[in-house]
């Protein structure tokens, strides 16, 4: 009786597992397949629209407080 009781246990733990990760798989969106846009023009214009900030300001502070220190 006890096996019974334990192989039920067994195949409704495996039957809920089953059952969680297919529902999990169905809650994921679904995105479409993009193409790449990796020509050199793309890669171009996406570095000149890179905002950095005023680096050579940020240099000026780092190379302040590295020269204060030596």
């Amino acid at each position: 009786m006890n096996k019974i009781i334990i192989i039920i246990v067994i195949i409704a733990a495996v039957a809920l597992g089953i059952w969680w990760l297919n529902s999990r798989q169905q809650e994921t969106p679904r995105r479409g397949v993009q193409q790449p846009n990796d020509t050199t023009q793309a890669i171009t214009d996406d570095l000149q629209t890179l905002d950095l900030g005023d680096i050579d300001r940020e240099f000026q502070s780092i190379d302040a407080d590295l020269n204060a220190n030596f």
